[in-house]
């Protein structure tokens, strides 16, 4: 591990929590942790414990699990890169609810919750980051329960391929790839629907011009249209 350099920023997304930052405030703030190098599969957060150190994604992404006592895996939520992981851990003191894994590698900070909970006293920039950042988590599980109660399956799995485009999709001449693992079966695991059901609506996404599937990818050739797709039921 070693500190991150005060004079090298990574490019994260607005939203995320170090993009709500101002620069110089951000810096502040890498400089006071250590980096390290987040290889896929690397827990970051582990369901039942509670965490020792926060991670920050530089430059590495995540995905949030949960395991039930029979065994049955659901999968959560995504991070992508300038997000924190275990921030309401952090704040609470509580025990993480679920297990979060390194979905595509890259660096990542380790930052003591002491030193956040000071920052959260002394600046006001990582204060306001803090709050937004849980809002928006608040918001997500809301929006998701809203959307598996109300909303039918197609546009169900529209908004959580457009989820994975906004925050983990990487630009390409073709679209936006999403970099996480993702799977068919994985994704009939994020949007609680069954495989066949997935399989069912990509077949017609993709006859649509909607996505382009790979191995354990998925391409958004055109952000907006989806966008529109997912927005439809609204």
């Amino acid at each position: 591990m070693s500190s991150y350099p005060s004079t090298s920023t990574p490019r994260v997304t607005p939203t995320s929590f170090l993009g709500r930052m101002p620069e110089r405030d951000r810096g502040r703030l890498l400089a006071l942790g250590c980096t390290a190098s987040g290889v896929v599969g690397t827990v970051l957060l582990r369901q039942g414990e509670r965490p020792a150190q926060l991670a920050v994604l530089l430059t590495a992404t995540a995905e949030a699990s949960y395991v039930s006592p029979d065994g049955h895996l659901v999968r959560l939520s995504s991070y992508g890169a300038g997000d924190v992981v275990g921030l309401p851990e952090a704040c609470t003191g509580r025990r993480a609810l679920s297990t979060v894994r390194v979905a595509s590698a890259g660096q990542v900070l380790d930052l003591s919750p002491s030193v956040l909970r000071s920052l959260i006293v002394t600046m006001p920039s990582v204060t306001e980051a803090v709050v937004r950042s849980l809002a928006t988590r608040v918001h997500e599980v809301e929006n998701q329960w809203v959307d598996t109660a109300v909303t039918d399956t197609r546009t169900l799995l529209c908004r959580w391929i457009l989820r994975f485009a906004d925050a983990t999709g990487v630009p390409s001449p073709r679209g936006s790839v999403v970099t996480i693992r993702c799977s068919q079966s994985e994704l009939a695991s994020w949007a609680g629907l069954s495989r066949e059901t997935v399989v069912k609506h990509l077949h017609v996404l993709r006859a649509e011009g909607l996505v382009m599937t790979g191995r354990m990818h998925l391409t958004v050739p055109d952000v907006e249209r989806l966008r529109a797709e997912a927005d439809g039921a609204r």
